[in-house]
């Protein structure tokens, strides 16, 4: 005996079965179908909280975690880096006078560019790492299991396909190409306090700003 199983993201069939022929009667489908629709809506409930468990880590413009989420998770993955015995890399990353492109052609074409750098670090990372929005134009990049050298490569990939980027404005104007400054921190080499390589891969992106912007800091020491 079978009866459906629906609901808003659920689409199902509840069965039963007994080797006795003729074992079920009408009461016994009648309970089944409510069963089903409690299954069902149960279900839909499960669906929906993770969804909001899921956007509630999530940077609602970029798609990348938000500041707090983040936070949280490079927590988590410094302490699996500090069990296996591995480097994990920080890049801390700001595009290069963003105020301009927001006063010059308008905050869509900001969103526009922040989304684009998203979507540019996606795919120079792994499954396993972790990018989040710190702040307005800066964000963060954790790469567990990679060691300097490592890390100033996936920068230099990130620079080279933001360079490439090509947005134009509501008026057909091509947008200058954004550039881009930052700075890598490595735990526990630089230091094996999260609080504080945070801090120094900050200090070290506003070294590269002050040293002309579009670059890469990794060597400055507090």
């Amino acid at each position: 005996m079978g009866v459906p199983m629906r609901g808003s993201h659920v689409d199902g069939v509840m069965a039963i079965s007994s080797y006795r022929p003729n074992a079920f009667d009408r009461s016994d489908m009648e309970l089944l179908s409510a069963i089903a629709q409690r299954a069902a809506l149960a279900l839909d409930n499960t669906y929906h909280h993770a969804i909001v468990e899921q956007e509630s880590k999530l940077d609602s413009l970029t798609r990348v975690y938000n500041h707090g989420y983040f936070i949280k998770k490079i927590n988590e993955q410094t302490e699996t880096c500090q069990a296996l015995n591995q480097p994990l890399s920080l890049i801390m990353l700001d595009i290069d006078h963003f105020k301009q492109y927001n006063d010059t052609f308008g905050h869509l074409i900001g969103d526009e560019i922040l989304t684009s750098l998203c979507d540019i670090i996606r795919k120079h990372i792994k499954q396993t790492d972790a990018v989040g929005r710190w702040g307005g134009e800066e964000f963060t990049i954790a790469l567990p299991n990679s060691n300097l050298a490592q890390a100033i490569q996936v920068a230099e990939r990130i620079r080279a396909s933001m360079a490439l980027l090509k947005v134009c404005s509501d008026s057909q104007i091509a947008v200058p190409v954004p550039t881009m400054s930052m700075g890598i921190a490595v735990y526990p080499e630089d230091t094996n306090q999260v609080a504080k390589l945070i801090d120094l891969a900050d200090k070290r992106l506003y070294v590269a700003k002050e040293r002309g912007r579009d670059q890469i800091e990794c060597e400055f020491q507090n």
